[in-house]
């Protein structure tokens, strides 16, 4: 929601922190569409695996050849004659959970003679039933079995991509945010210092127009004075970048309305050096295991790798099955001649379990790694915040002095400007530094998914993101 800076004025309108965010968590970024999507499709994989355990139906219709022989007077003799019966089969086939196969159907022929019938198809029209029982460790739980738990895995795997594509477009939208708000803030500084030259250029103008001072001083102000045009006009092009770039991430850039938005607010305030120093590594090391979505993706990949071996294990192995039905009770054997099969595939799959362990192992370790130095660089930020403050608090009361004092005829008018610049350039500084330690901030937060976790507001997200984790 757009706000304005003033009720009636013409100018640009500000969105806040809480604005954007509640913005983003309705947009949802484009890496998060694709997420979902892949979730989708991980779904679909999941289906048809749990197919492999649904009824299958085959049927046929056609003609064998059938030698018949021909009966005389009652008796059966030894001529005969060729006879092309109709044939239609019809059966259903399911695999069990457990392993064993059940079929079920009915097999017709007809168009031969009765004494044929009773002689050569005794069982010519009869239903059919069989259940075929793996003797080996495919009974319990078959290869289809385990690639269907794989499949689970990667549905669970990219359901978390979806956290983890939100997390990261959050992260994103926070950083923009605050380089914008920077962007901003030094372009005001910029132009508050323009200001205060503008003034002692406009001093140095009179009184060269009074005869005071030569006509070549004035001239060196309007130069100064330019050169902080200039300045400002490149802080607000780096301003508009800025902007511009958020509305990018926020895919807006194409609406009116944000066009001439700023992005304002003001920065964090740093949080005392005793609360960061209670901050222990190896604890948020565990809340980013705990909960980062990237883990568990990593980790069901591991899980999806290994069941993919143990169904590979099932189907290239040798199988013994009995097999029973209304005409028959069989007992049967197969293997595969030669051990090449068996060896490509385990080789294969344990391959990818090392590589999804030793990835899942190098995750682990980079997290503790930007832990490491995102507290580094937040402590760093929050030292950095404070001494600058400091500085920046003195200069401005230097520059209050210098005003009072050149007005009492104490201190030249170039004083003001030579404090202004000092002082802008602290500010400068100062801000860098407080950009520097929010983003260090909404980095820490996003390293122990804070924002993957939480399902609140726009401006609920935004006041986590700028305190510092528990």
């Amino acid at each position: 929601m757009l706000l304005p800076c003033h009720a009636g004025s013409a100018q640009p309108r500000t969105l806040d922190f809480a604005d954007v965010l509640a913005l983003a968590l309705r947009t949802d970024g484009a890496g998060a569409q694709v997420a979902r999507l892949a979730e989708e499709r991980a779904a679909s994989v999941v289906l048809g695996a749990e197919g492999a355990y649904q009824w299958s139906l085959a049927s046929g219709f056609g003609a064998r050849y059938a030698a018949e022989i021909v009966a005389l007077n009652g008796f059966l003799t030894t001529q005969t004659r060729d006879r092309w019966p109709l044939v239609a089969t019809a059966s259903g086939e399911r695999l069990l959970e457990n392993g064993m196969r059940v079929r079920v159907g009915m097999a017709a022929i007809a168009d031969v003679s009765d004494e044929t019938r009773r002689r050569l198809y005794p069982l010519a029209n009869r239903p059919t039933f069989s259940v075929d029982i793996p003797l080996n460790g495919s009974l319990g739980t078959p290869a289809e079995g385990f690639r269907l738990e794989a499949a689970r895995n990667e549905h669970v795997a990219a359901t978390r991509d979806s956290a983890l594509a939100k997390d990261s477009f959050i992260y994103q939208v926070g950083a923009g945010f605050w380089r914008a708000v920077y962007a901003e803030q030094r372009r005001q500084v910029q132009s508050e210092l323009r200001e205060v030259i503008a003034e002692v250029a406009q001093h140095f103008a009179t009184r060269a127009a009074q005869g005071a001072i030569s006509p070549a001083e004035a001239e060196q102000w309007q130069a100064r004075l330019e050169l902080r045009r200039i300045g400002v006009e490149r802080a607000a092009q780096e301003a508009a970048t800025r902007r511009d770039q958020l509305n990018a991430i926020l895919q807006v850039e194409s609406e009116a309305s944000h066009r001439d938005v700023r992005y304002i607010a003001p920065f964090p305030e740093v949080a005392a050096a005793s609360r960061l120093a209670k901050l222990d590594l190896d604890a948020l090391v565990s809340m980013a295991l705990e909960r980062r979505p990237e883990v568990e993706v990593q980790r069901a990949k591991v899980k999806s790798a290994r069941l993919k071996a143990r169904a590979a294990d099932r189907e290239t192995a040798s199988r013994f099955s009995l097999v029973t039905g209304f005409d028959r009770v069989m007992v049967e054997y197969s293997r595969p001649l030669g051990a090449m099969l068996n060896v490509a595939a385990q080789r294969q799959h344990q391959a990818e379990i090392d590589i999804a362990e030793v990835q899942l192992k190098e995750l682990e370790r980079t997290i503790r790694v930007q832990l490491r130095e995102s507290l580094a660089r937040l402590t760093g930020a929050e030292a950095l915040v404070r001494g600058l403050s400091s500085v920046v608090a003195r200069l401005a009361q230097s520059l209050a002095n210098t005003r009072e004092q050149v007005r009492a005829g104490m201190q030249p008018a170039a004083a003001v400007a030579s404090g202004a610049e000092s002082l802008a350039q602290g500010r400068d500084e100062l801000l860098e530094a407080r950009l520097r330690y929010t983003l260090a901030l909404l980095e820490l937060r996003s390293q122990t998914a804070a924002v993957a976790a939480h399902t609140g507001s726009g401006r609920e997200l935004a006041a986590l993101l700028v305190t510092l984790p528990n």
